[in-house]
């Protein structure tokens, strides 16, 4: 008698249906709604980080330099009214604690450019370094520059009770340790802060030979998240936004710089 064979297996393999698929890439869409922002978070403070570590170095090549001069921070004269823009030789002095040392090159500049900026303010960009003597770091510096008072060229000004620094043992607001030195560059523009209308994201920046507009390395958003603060007895912290104020006003087609 012929024995029937029973097939185990259908004709056809198993497929996903249509709605099974849907539900998918729907699980895997939420999914990746969610993990994203955080992993921006994680970001930004691995950004944050990274900047504070160059605040520090920075701190550290003041004090060799004011061990050799008499406790002065590198004091040289400056063409431009806003924080960020020194002397050669200023910048060379905060990278090497030297100001007579040879110019470093695009990966020791670094140090003097906040890694979170998205804005084409970079140790590799030429233009910001060789302005006919003068450079544009990342980050403001508050040492006084030879022959400076508390106002820049006759129009920047600095307010709030804050001065520029000209040697790491003076006393500019109640101590040392609350004496801002190097902060992170977080300029505005557009009108005025007291009418509110801070716009952190369009700083103009002509001729500077960026191709984007200057910004803060921490936003979030429209705003900063804040900014690292190097102090004049050389320890650094972070400062949330809200509580930086506008308190280096450039003179300059309305930006200021807050800290």
């Amino acid at each position: 008698m012929a024995v029937k064979r029973v097939r185990a297996f259908p004709d056809k393999a198993p497929a996903f249906t249509l709605i099974e698929l849907l539900v998918v890439i729907a699980i895997i869409a939420i999914l990746a709604s969610l993990l994203l922002p955080a992993l921006g978070i994680a970001k930004q403070k691995g950004y944050r980080v990274s900047c504070m570590s160059n605040v520090r170095q920075i701190g550290l090549a003041v004090q060799m330099y004011a061990n050799d001069n008499r406790d002065f921070v590198p004091m040289h004269p400056t063409g431009g009214n806003w924080v960020w823009d020194v002397r050669t030789d200023t910048a060379n002095a905060l990278i090497n604690g030297d100001a007579s040392a040879t110019t470093p090159d695009a990966q020791k500049r670094r140090i003097l450019y906040c890694p979170g900026s998205r804005a084409s303010v970079k140790s590799d960009n030429k233009a910001l370094w060789d302005r006919g003597g003068n450079a544009i770091i990342g980050y403001g510096w508050l040492g006084q520059r030879s022959g400076q008072t508390d106002r820049a060229n006759g129009t920047a000004t600095l307010a709030g009770g804050k001065r520029f620094v000209s040697k790491t043992t003076a006393v500019v607001t109640n101590t040392v340790s609350e004496t801002e030195l190097v902060m992170d560059a977080t300029p505005s523009g557009g009108p005025a802060p007291s009418t509110g209308k801070n716009d952190f994201l369009h700083a103009p920046n002509t001729s500077m030979g960026m191709k984007e507009y200057s910004h803060s390395g921490h936003l979030q958003g429209k705003n900063p998240t804040g900014g690292n603060i190097l102090f004049l007895d050389g320890h650094a912290s972070w400062r949330r936004f809200r509580d930086l104020g506008p308190w280096y006003d450039t003179g300059d087609r309305g930006v200021f710089f807050w800290f």
